[in-house]
C-alpha cells in the first residue's frame, strides 16, 4: 500500500469540526463547510411524548394485561427516543469524509473508502420509499432513509456526490 493510499483512507475526529449551529437541525452546511443531517426534532418530540404517555398509562393501569402492554409500549417508545437522541447527528460530511452516528458509536469514513453513492427506490402497495446507500471498502454498507436524515435522500446523495467531486474523490 502506498503512502498516498494510506493517507486518503485515514480520517480523524478533528476532520469534523463542530458546525457553528450545532444545536440547530437545519440540514445542509454551515460556514465551516461541514454538512449535517439527522432526525428532525419533531420526530424526537413525538417519541418523547409517546414515552411519557406510555409511562402515565403504566402508572394508571390496573389490570395485568394493561400493565403488560403499557410496559412493552414504554420500553419500545423509550428505546426509540434514546436511539434518536444518540444519532442526532446521523451523517456529518466534510472535505475529509463522513462521520456516521450509529447505535454502537461513531464511524469515521474517508472519501477513499466510499465506492458508491446511490439511491434505491422500493414500492410496496403503491407507496414508494427512497433509501440512500453508501457502499464502502470491505463490504461496508450504510443505508439511510428520510427519517434518519431529516431530508430527502436524493438531495443528500446529490450533495455527497458534489462534495466528493469537489475534493477530487472520483
Amino acid at each position: 500500500m502506498t503512502d498516498d493510499h494510506r493517507d486518503r483512507d485515514l480520517v480523524s475526529p478533528d476532520d469534523f469540526p463542530e458546525p457553528h449551529d450545532a444545536g440547530s437541525h437545519t440540514p445542509g452546511s454551515d460556514a465551516s463547510g461541514v454538512h449535517v443531517w439527522g432526525p428532525r426534532p419533531e420526530v424526537l418530540a413525538v417519541t418523547t411524548l409517546l414515552t411519557a404517555l406510555a409511562v402515565l398509562w403504566l402508572l394508571l393501569a390496573e389490570s395485568g394485561p394493561d400493565k403488560f402492554f403499557a410496559g412493552v409500549l414504554t420500553l419500545a417508545a423509550a428505546a426509540t427516543t434514546v436511539a434518536g437522541l444518540m444519532m442526532r447527528r446521523r451523517l456529518v460530511v466534510s472535505e475529509h469524509g463522513l462521520r456516521v452516528g450509529t447505535m454502537s458509536g461513531v464511524k469515521l469514513v474517508a472519501w477513499g473508502q466510499v465506492h458508491r453513492i446511490e439511491i434505491t427506490t422500493r414500492r410496496h402497495l403503491g407507496i414508494g420509499s427512497e433509501m440512500l446507500h453508501l457502499d464502502l471498502d470491505e463490504d461496508g454498507l450504510f443505508i439511510f432513509g428520510r427519517i434518519d436524515l431529516g431530508a430527502d435522500p436524493e438531495d443528500v446523495a446529490r450533495t455527497l456526490k458534489q462534495i466528493r467531486r469537489r475534493f477530487g474523490q472520483f
